[in-house]
């Protein structure tokens, strides 16, 4: 059975990154907060954020991997 995408913008990937870094969430936590985000995503934006790379993504709902980084 096929896992629905949802796109997620640059904006929602900044909001999760908020809760981790200024609202000191664990990255599980901010996950279950954003309503199943992997928190393998979450620490993908945050790197991609550290290096200047974070940009809209397709991403699996429900404990997907991204399609697109």
């Amino acid at each position: 059975k096929r896992v629905p995408r949802r796109l997620l913008t640059e904006e929602f990937k900044k909001e999760a990154i908020k809760l981790v870094e200024e609202q000191h969430f664990t990255i599980v936590n901010a996950g279950r907060q954003l309503i199943d985000i992997d928190p393998k995503s979450i620490r993908t934006w945050i790197a991609q954020s550290e290096r200047g790379e974070l940009k809209c993504a397709l991403l699996q709902a429900y404990g997907g991997s991204t399609a697109h980084s």
